[in-house]
């Protein structure tokens, strides 16, 4: 609670939902004192004490454990006379308190003046820093669980319609809350939808067998006749044919209009284009699948890919999913398609709603994003396994390459870098923004192991979040696409595949360039895995297990050998907070 405080004092902001406020003045030198102490600790009632030390405005900020069975909608309004209705209040908490203070606003009242008396959420100033506390639980959102089933039971009762409405203005509501804490926020998408849509399962119309030979190697009969079910470890899935493929999709779209509860996720629904048909642009509005395939076949001709009989290019076969929960996580978590899907495949998404980082990190898809995942099987006597951890840093390395691509940014890609050991950044002037990520998962079975790589890309992102359409200078004629990009990193990638298989995994004839790509060249950090922690300028990584390699004064020295291990997590947590 201490570290909020001062997060917060020191120029930090903070929103908090479901709490009861009181807003006061200072009186006196002994509550002056009593505020202090207050402050200075984590307090079993759950709650937060500041103090703005230019106005001497106290606030005390108290949290109530959330309970469904006491929760209760309730309607508000806003500075501009717009009611929000069904918002959940804990029913337990008593009204805000807000007796003044300097830099306060009022975000919202309750409607019922009567029954409450007390704002419904306040903005204010805090030192330094900014804070909105809401009395309602404002970040729930009314089309899913808990406030469903309360809402069909409130009296008077809420139609779906109104439900639906209520929804759009609860998010208004949110909308202008972080407005309030000074946030630049991008442009409101109306497209994106809050539950899965169904996949589309194409390959490239000049390799029309693809499709037909995923579909059989999952035991898939003629989906042509009737829809097949396929139960996986994690998710259940419904294969259909293309010609069932509208009316699937706009089923869909209707139920992710009204209803966002996430016990909904269930079934996916697959729709399988056989015989090199391609979607029409009502099924796949936000990703143009002749573009994408007429990129690729531009890039892998350029780059002279040749494949033998049976054998079909990085991203010639696709499963693309308008909404899904996670590219990384419909591949790695079930265990008959990971083991079953002929390779290479790709797997993309425009939004996703549960994507995946590293360890316990999320990766949020906000409109712009890139997503997907792409599925190998190599044999482990090609591609031992010691030599598997420079696949995040061939893949991130081909990522980089292919935004210096003239059909993507040209010049202007040389600002895109590597941050070891598995993000991409870009500079913008003087600071460098993280833009992207890569998560690898390895699965191992027979002498063979399934690699899926995971990517996230701020392709078209608008500001504040970085993207790469950040980097092009206005006036350019270039055209960025997520299309053309992910076409052009498939080539990229596929190309330095090869060179990497024939070397059975070795990063020697890629080493120079990633050098000459990364940001840590140099680069003094301070490592706390010896005794006394000492400052050490990196200057590489190592050839055999991709672990950095530094210089603690004279002596080059590498982190695998003696008790000076270099633990790359703690390493990968320090670039993390202290990016270059």
């Amino acid at each position: 609670m201490q570290a909020v405080r001062l997060y917060v004092e020191r120029g930090g902001s903070l929103i908090a939902f479901g709490a009861t406020t009181s807003v006061r003045q200072q009186r006196s030198a002994r509550s002056n004192l009593e505020d202090m102490v207050k402050n200075m600790g984590v307090h079993e009632d759950h709650s937060l004490h500041f103090v703005d030390e230019a106005s001497g405005t106290c606030i005390d900020l108290k949290f109530g454990v959330r309970s469904d069975d006491s929760a209760q909608p309730m309607e508000i309004k806003m500075p501009d006379g717009t009611r929000v209705d069904g918002v959940l209040s804990s029913g337990k908490s008593g009204p805000s308190d807000i007796a003044g203070g300097v830099d306060m606003e009022v975000l919202a009242e309750y409607a019922d003046g009567a029954s409450r008396n007390g704002a419904a959420g306040i903005s204010c100033r805090i030192s330094n820093g900014r804070a909105a506390f809401w009395d309602l639980y404002v970040e729930y959102p009314l089309t899913a669980e808990p406030a469903c089933s309360i809402l069909m039971v409130s009296t008077p009762t809420i139609s779906a319609a109104q439900v639906g409405a209520a929804e759009r203005q609860r998010q208004t509501l949110v909308h202008f809350t972080l407005e309030r804490l000074g946030l630049q926020l991008p442009a409101r998408s109306s497209t994106s939808r809050a539950v899965p849509l169904p996949q589309i399962l194409t390959a490239h119309p000049s390799r029309p067998e693809i499709v037909a030979e995923i579909l059989t190697a999952l035991s898939i009969p003629d989906v042509s006749a009737s829809s097949h079910i396929l139960r996986d470890s994690n998710d259940t899935f419904y294969f259909h044919d293309s010609l069932k493929g509208r009316e699937i999709l706009d089923e869909a779209r209707t139920l992710a209009d009204t209803n966002h509860d996430p016990s909904n996720w269930q079934p996916k629904h697959v729709i399988a284009f056989l015989d090199g048909k391609l979607p029409s642009h009502h099924e796949t509005p936000l990703f143009d699948m002749k573009q994408y395939y007429d990129a690729l076949y531009a890039t892998h001709s350029e780059a002279d890919l040749k494949y033998t009989a049976g054998e079909w290019g990085m991203g010639e076969a696709l499963l693309y999913g308008e909404v899904v929960t996670s590219t990384q996580t419909l591949l790695d978590k079930n265990h008959t398609l990971l083991s079953s899907f002929p390779t290479p495949l790709l797997s993309l998404a425009t939004h996703q709603l549960a994507g995946r980082g590293r360890g316990s990190n999320v990766w949020i898809s906000p409109p712009g994003c890139l997503l997907f995942s792409l599925l190998l099987r190599v044999s482990l006597s090609a591609l031992p396994a010691v030599r598997l951890v420079f696949v995040q840093y061939l893949f991130g390395l081909a990522v980089v390459e292919a935004c210096r691509y003239s059909d993507i940014l040209g010049a202007h890609g040389e600002s895109v870098r590597l941050k070891w050991p598995n993000d991409i950044y870009a500079g913008i002037g003087e600071e460098k923004k993280k833009i992207g990520g890569i998560l690898v998962h390895t699965s191992f079975s027979e002498g063979k192991v399934d690699i899926v790589i995971g990517c996230g890309l701020n392709v078209l992102n608008s500001p504040p979040i970085t993207s790469l359409a950040q980097l092009v200078p206005e006036g350019s004629d270039i055209q960025l696409s997520a299309e053309r990009t992910v076409a052009v990193i498939m080539a990229q990638f596929e190309k330095m595949w090869g060179t990497f298989l024939a070397d059975h995994g070795s990063f020697d004839a890629f080493m120079d360039l990633y050098l000459d790509r990364w940001l840590h060249s140099d680069q003094l950090v301070t490592l706390t895995t010896v005794n006394p922690p000492m400052k050490v300028r990196v200057v590489g990584i190592t050839s055999d297990h991709g672990m950095l390699r530094t210089i603690p004064e004279r002596n080059v020295w590498s982190g695998e050998s003696g008790p000076r291990v270099m633990d790359s997590a703690v390493l990968a947590r320090y670039f993390t907070q202290n990016p270059r």
